[in-house]
């Protein structure tokens, strides 16, 4: 759908107001684009905590694979500089296994 698609272009890009916006109308937070991504996979990425913070106000999934099989936690752990992100992942319910 295109407003997931639009949600993946803008998380990949760190536009944050952009990403509130197609989170108020209803973009799919935990989609999944063609290269097996979901926007919360691109916004720890890009090592954006408020970003993946609008992600988790928006249910995204803390738990949910990505396409390596990794999760949001392990991908954030891996980062050269993500220990915001590790904490509020913590905090919204990401488990450590």
């Amino acid at each position: 759908d295109q407003g997931s698609r639009l949600l993946h272009i803008a998380t990949n890009r760190c536009y944050l107001e952009v990403v509130r916006v197609l989170l108020d109308h209803n973009a799919d937070v935990n989609s999944v684009d063609d290269c097996g991504r979901h926007p919360l996979y691109l916004a720890i990425e890009r090592q954006n905590p408020l970003v993946v913070e609008a992600l988790l106000d928006a249910s995204a999934d803390a738990n949910q694979r990505f396409m390596d099989d990794c999760t949001p936690l392990h991908a954030a752990a891996c980062a050269s500089d993500s220990p915001s992100i590790v904490r509020l992942l913590l905090e919204r319910g990401a488990t450590v296994d």
